[in-house]
């Protein structure tokens, strides 16, 4: 049977539309590009104009190293008021930290500093281990200190940030030798267990007699696999025949216990409409 083929006026339409849907596609990514780029151009501007403004309020010592990169990520890196800005410092050998400014009604104020922290980052699922301390802001309150204090703490939290990642180094570096350690260990068990099966079957492959023992083992093996199969599924038959008649048991309980109460409601009632009628006799008797 002939496959049938597309006709060729279908191919040229689809040709057509997939050139299309590409061009569709590019024109797309180069305007978001575009679009990218004017923003990031436009809020490079902003940082540059509004750092023009703190620059007076900023230590000469630490002005060369002004970062500018996250200026307006201010609400989901530093956790800032909506009316605050920072200006983040990069000083080669010291943590980060920024200094928080508040602008109301064109007036600019300095307000503090916000020390960054050390976290642990790039989290390895194979060894449960984080591999990287990095520095973050988050949860960081603003301090008002002297630029000396601003550096020396800085200083501190690079210490403690290349402690945190000698730290760190050693756990995965211990990881990774643990790992091929057991690596290495298993590999050598399953080479020996091979070796060892590989020695007994050439010590056997040419005596008959072992041949066939092997075989009746691996017989007998399968039959007691099959035999334990058959003892789980009367096992779980056995179990689901003694749940069920446990559950009629208790209904059959249940229902004679309703049955009882309900003769005993009867006598009750029969007592006491005996009690009426004696009671109704006795008046009768005595004529009042």
């Amino acid at each position: 049977m002939n496959k049938p083929t597309v006709p060729t006026k279908i191919i040229q339409l689809i040709a057509i539309e997939e050139h299309q849907t590409r061009k569709q596609a590019e024109e797309k990514a180069a305007k978001e590009y575009q679009e990218h780029e004017e923003r990031r151009t436009a809020e490079q501007h902003m940082a540059e104009e509004y750092l023009v403004k703190v620059l007076p309020m900023i230590p000469d010592v630490i002005q060369p190293y002004v970062f500018l990169a996250d200026f307006n990520n201010r609400n989901t890196k530093y956790e800032l008021h909506w009316s605050e800005r920072a200006i983040e410092f990069h000083v080669p050998a010291l943590a980060p930290f920024i200094a928080v400014f508040t602008e109301e009604k064109e007036e600019i104020h300095f307000n503090g500093w916000k020390f960054s922290t050390v976290v642990e980052i790039d989290w390895d699922e194979d060894s449960n281990l984080c591999k990287e301390a990095s520095f973050g802001f988050r949860n960081q309150s603003i301090e008002t200190c002297e630029i000396e204090q601003v550096l020396r703490r800085s200083l501190q939290i690079a210490v403690e940030q290349g402690e945190a990642q000698n730290r760190l180094n050693r756990q995965f570096a211990s990881y990774e030798i643990n790992e091929s350690l057991r690596k290495k260990d298993k590999a050598e068990r399953e080479a020996a267990s091979f070796a060892e099966e590989m020695a007994l079957l050439n010590s056997i492959k040419d005596d008959p007699i072992a041949i066939h023992m092997l075989k009746a083992f691996i017989l007998l093996r399968d039959e007691r696999s099959t035999f334990e199969e058959r003892i789980y599924e009367m096992d779980e038959s056995m179990s689901s025949i003694e749940n069920r008649w446990s559950r009629k048991a208790e209904d059959l309980r249940r229902q004679a216990g309703e049955m009882q109460r309900r003769a005993d409601d009867e006598k009750n009632r029969l007592q006491n409409d005996l009690d009426d009628a004696e009671t109704a006799l006795k008046k009768a008797q005595r004529g009042w």
